[in-house]
C-alpha cells in the first residue's frame, strides 16, 4: 500500500489566543531550490550539496538514505543547499531515528544555519520543538512510537517586522485511515509562533540544515529532503 501522511495536529495554544498577528493569513508561492532523493543517496556517495559540518554522515545505498552515524555524545550538523540572508523559505525532511537504547536520539530540519531557527523532534520526551540558535522558543506535546518514520518541515516567513515561524510533522504510515488528502492539507501545525526582528543582534543568514543527535548507538537516516524559497503575500 501507498505511504498514508498523517499529521499531527497537537498544537501549543489556539492562534486566536496568540501574539497579535499570528490569526493573519499568509498566501505564497514556492519555488524548490534545493531537493535530494533515494536516486541521491543510492550511489553511496554524499550528493552534491549536502556539506557535512559536524558528525559522521553517510550515503547509505541499501535504504537509499542519508545516515548521520552515533557518535557518543555528538551533535551531527549537515548544510544543505544555498545560503539565504532575511528570506521567507521552507525546508522539509523523511526522517527515521532507529531504536536503541539507553537514550532516544533527537533530530531536525534547520534554516539560516547555527545562527537560525531549528525544528526539532525529542522523542524522549515525547515532544517537537521550535528552536532559535539552540534554544527553545516553543514546544508542543505529542506521541511517538520508536523507529517511526516523521516528515518535519520547518517554514519561515520574513515579514516587514517579525518572523512567522510554523513546524508542521507528519507521520507516514503504511494503512489507509479514511482521511481525504485536502483534510491533512488542512491540519493544524503543531507549532505555531511570532519572532521579532529586534531580538536578533545579526540578522538571519546560512544554510539549510539536517540536524540528529544519534543517543541510542543507531543511526538517524533522512530522506526526501526539500527545499523551498517563498514569496510571500498578506491576506486581509
Amino acid at each position: 500500500m501507498s505511504l498514508v501522511y498523517r499529521w499531527l495536529v497537537t498544537i501549543t495554544m489556539a492562534l486566536a489566543t496568540m501574539a497579535p498577528g499570528l490569526a493573519e493569513e499568509f498566501s505564497f508561492e514556492a519555488e524548490t531550490v534545493f531537493a535530494l532523493g533515494a536516486s541521491d543517496f543510492a550511489r553511496g556517495r554524499l550528493p552534491t550539496g549536502a556539506r557535512p559540518e559536524e558528525g559522521d554522515w553517510r550515503a547509505n545505498s541499501s535504504t537509499k538514505s542519508l545516515d548521520a552515524l552515533p557518535l557518543p555524545l555528538g551533535e551531527a550538523w549537515l548544510e544543505i543547499g544555498p545560503e539565504f540572508v532575511r528570506g521567507s523559505l521552507r525546508v522539509r525532511a523523511e526522517a527515521t531515528a532507529l531504536p536503541g537504547k539507553p537514550i532516544e536520539s533527537r533530530y531536525g530540519v534547520g534554516l539560516f544555519g547555527d545562527k537560525g531557527y531549528q525544528a526539532m523532534l525529542v522523542p524522549a520526551h515525547q515532544k517537537v520543538q521550535l528552536l532559535y540558535r539552540g534554544e527553545p522558543l516553543a514546544e508542543a506535546t505529542f506521541a511517538q512510537q520508536p523507529g517511526a518514520t516523521f516528515q518535519i518541515e520547518l517554514t519561515a516567513l520574513y515579514l516587514e517586522e517579525q518572523v512567522y515561524l510554523q513546524v508542521r510533522v507528519l507521520e507516514l504510515k503504511d494503512e489507509d485511515d479514511g482521511e481525504s488528502d485536502d483534510e491533512k492539507e488542512e491540519s493544524q501545525p503543531a507549532i505555531v509562533h511570532l519572532d521579532p526582528h529586534d531580538r536578533r543582534e545579526m540578522p538571519l543568514a546560512g544554510s539549510a540544515c539536517l540536524i540528529a543527535v544519534p543517543f541510542s548507538g543507531k543511526p538517524v537516516q533522512f530522506s526526501a529532503v526539500v527545499l523551498e524559497k517563498l514569496t510571500v503575500s498578506e491576506g486581509e
